[in-house]
């Protein structure tokens, strides 16, 4: 089996369930929160010096075998794509996520406790490479911790380990060479390491969470299901539905809903992103972007999305002075330009430069731009000027895919 380089996660799931769960999420009338955005390092090669818990210096060289590395990530698949996250969230959340197979070996693994992890550090350049800030809010790594055929493995202290890194969530899953069932407890083991970090980040901002976190599940009196799996305990603690001290604990919708690590303290233009030209159901991708002036041309403007057949919406609210103003939009394909909801331009099947002058009462206005590419070029361009004055409201900032 040849591994593509990169991945996209849809690609193994079943296109009947992800139209039904897209249905079923357009339908929904629950606000959600900005979905979190991530991306999965799979290292297939280990190549790296460690003591063992006898105390010998070893070394262990050794390759994930094709078909490990096919159900770990389709067991991570349901995570996204089958709806685990949005339900057991209580709708009040969602997890988008890219695959990408890293061709190079971990060399170096960092001690904790009584075992080996690859730190940030020992991912570094990948993550420097493929989740510059504000991309993603979270880094899940699977790795290979053991030979396949000799079964010699590295010291470890669990499956895996996850935390928050301040601008980012982090979490490594490793792979024993044992099968991964591509539908057994919905991932939780990828699904338990990623809400670590989580949970830290909205505790950070004052969020209520059990004394014990996502590891207080038996003094709450939860035990695991017929299969052996968490749900009930992951469902309450995903929903904020935990109780501690008289009090409702955990991911709570207002937490969900309060942004993910990129977008809770958004700066400039609010940007929504979807996967299809009419800005239709839960956004794929939000982010804090500081103008409206893009030019992708046949690229994506994010890797969760294709470079053709996609839409976006930014939306900002900020002081205007009393006079008349010319709103400009060069835009390849359509556009659309809003005033306090009320519609200055539409040009949303058509390209090219257009523009719209009016009157502007003085005080604290929103400004929302519509977009939409077809295929081909992708560019949109914003900006507007008062009388006299230079044009307003745009940074030369140019966002490529890769």
């Amino acid at each position: 089996m040849s591994v593509n380089p990169k991945l996209r996660l849809g690609a193994l799931v079943v296109a009947v369930s992800l139209l039904a769960l897209l249905s079923n999420r357009a339908a929904s009338q629950t606000p959600m929160g900005d979905p979190w955005k991530m991306l999965v390092l799979v290292y297939r090669h280990t190549d790296v010096d460690y003591v063992d818990l006898d105390g010998q210096s070893k070394h262990l060289t050794a390759t994930m075998p094709a078909e490990d590395a096919r159900l770990m990530v389709e067991s991570f698949l349901n995570l996204p794509h089958r709806g685990v996250v949005y339900d057991y969230s209580g709708q009040a959340g969602e997890l988008e996520a890219e695959v990408v197979f890293v061709d190079r070996p971990l060399t170096t693994l960092t001690p904790i406790g009584d075992g080996y992890w690859p730190s940030p550090e020992d991912t570094r350049p990948e993550v420097a490479a493929y989740a510059p800030p504000g991309v993603y809010d979270s880094v899940l790594v699977l790795w290979q911790a053991s030979h396949p055929v000799t079964d010699q493995s590295i010291p470890s202290i669990g499956w895996g380990l996850g935390m928050w890194a301040y601008d980012i969530t982090y979490a490594t899953v490793f792979n024993l060479s044992w099968i991964w069932p591509s539908g057994a407890c919905d991932g939780e083991v990828f699904l338990h390491e990623w809400l670590h970090g989580v949970t830290g980040f909205y505790m950070s901002l004052d969020f209520p969470f059990p004394v014990d976190d996502l590891h207080g599940a038996g003094s709450k009196g939860y035990t695991t299901d017929e299969e052996g799996c968490w749900r009930s305990w992951l469902r309450d603690y995903m929903s904020g539905q935990v109780y501690e001290n008289g009090r409702r604990t955990g991911l709570t919708p207002e937490a969900w809903r309060s942004g993910s690590i990129t977008t809770h303290d958004i700066q400039g233009w609010r940007g929504e992103y979807f996967d299809n030209e009419a800005l239709a159901g839960p956004p794929i991708v939000v982010r804090d972007d500081p103008a409206v002036w893009f030019a992708w041309e046949q690229a994506a403007p994010h890797p969760l999305l294709a470079a053709d057949h996609f839409s976006a919406r930014w939306t900002r609210r900020l002081p205007l002075t009393d006079g008349q103003y010319t709103f400009t939009l060069f835009h390849d394909d359509g556009a659309r330009l809003y005033l306090d909801d009320r519609p200055l331009l539409d040009r949303w099947s058509s390209r090219g430069r257009d523009a719209v002058t009016v009157a502007v009462s003085p005080g604290q206005h929103t400004l929302r731009v519509e977009y939409r590419d077809i295929d081909g070029t992708a560019d949109l361009r914003f900006y507007w000027q008062t009388a006299g004055a230079s044009p307003r409201s745009f940074v030369p900032v140019t966002f490529m895919g890769r």
